[in-house]
């Protein structure tokens, strides 16, 4: 039989840390399931499952249809911590993101944006490489700046910072709204 909508029988909290991602907060939800079952068994044989109601308000639902907008395209002209929790939200490590990868245009071609944190930055256009390094390429965004650390082609094979057309100056080719739009709903109906 089907619980009671806006019931639960066991749930386990756990902190969520500022650099999680799909992977670690994944990591984290199935161990707090195995936990919680491993208690759900032990009140079920012991006749004591008591279904506890929970406070719909601070529910939040994402239906199949939410997707990332514009197939996850960075919009530079976000703020630093928007783009770096786009990147973040869709990095499943080794695994297939179900959803898309962070992704913007370099040089004429699509990179993936696999890992990134927000830098100091300030003064330059949104998109705008500031710096291109070895480690890490800075691109400066609507409020502050974002350190790209690692990328991959639209294959997603590893590249290296300093050999994927990254130029100190140059401006990473922004797509524009009318596209963005286009392409969220494209993905959107592909998705049901």
């Amino acid at each position: 039989a089907r619980g009671a909508a806006g019931q639960h029988v066991g749930r386990r909290l756990f902190d969520v840390a500022d650099d999680e991602t799909a992977l670690t907060l994944n990591a984290k939800c199935f161990a707090a399931g195995i936990e919680t079952f491993r208690d759900l068994v032990l009140d079920i044989e012991a006749g004591t499952l008591a279904p506890k109601a929970q406070d719909l308000s601070k529910r939040t639902y994402f239906s199949r249809q939410d997707r990332p907008d514009a197939i996850a395209t960075i919009d530079w002209a976000k703020d630093a911590a928007e783009i770096v929790a786009l990147v973040r939200a869709l990095d499943f490590g080794g695994y297939p993101s179900p959803l898309a990868v962070a992704k913007t245009v370099v040089d004429g071609r699509v990179v993936l944006g696999q890992e990134a944190h927000a830098v100091a930055g300030a003064g330059a256009s949104p998109g705008t490489v500031l710096e291109v390094g070895a480690d890490e390429v800075i691109v400066a965004c609507g409020d502050g700046a974002v350190a790209i650390t690692r990328i991959a082609d639209a294959d997603g094979a590893g590249l290296a910072l300093s050999g994927a057309g990254f130029v100190v100056g140059a401006s990473i080719t922004d797509v524009p709204r009318a596209l963005r739009e286009r392409l969220g709903a494209l993905h959107r109906e592909l998705c049901v």
